[in-house]
């Protein structure tokens, strides 16, 4: 759930393709989803590149009047609710290097070769 502090990021899977009617197909690893809005190709053309998880919704739509502040907000909810985000924390690790805190290596080899790079 997007809030004000949260940092969307467009995920690196997302493919937008506008499909007439100002609709747009979206497709990532998770499938192709029809998101009919009207208006939304246009605003996701706009939004798509401010979406890099540098940015908090806060200043997404800081500085935009009542009418397109709501558009935005509608259009992140969108992408939010289809799973297009990725949430950055404006604080602390990148939420998917968190989840790899520790990785095992396999090392196959000569015993007295691999020990030494295990070490």
């Amino acid at each position: 759930m997007l809030v004000s502090d949260s940092v969307p990021l467009l995920r690196p899977d997302v493919f937008v393709t506008p499909s007439g009617g100002g609709t747009v197909h979206v497709r990532s690893s998770r499938g192709t989803d029809l998101i009919a809005a009207p208006g939304i190709a246009t605003w996701l053309d706009r939004l798509a590149p401010f979406l890099d998880g540098t940015r908090t919704v806060d200043q997404l739509v800081g500085g935009l009047d009542e009418k397109r502040r709501a558009v935005v907000l509608r259009v992140l909810r969108l992408l939010d609710a289809h799973g297009l985000l990725d949430e950055r924390s404006a604080t602390g690790p990148d939420p998917r290097a968190a989840a790899h805190a520790r990785m095992r290596v396999l090392l196959l080899g000569d015993p007295e070769h691999t020990r030494a790079q295990a070490d």
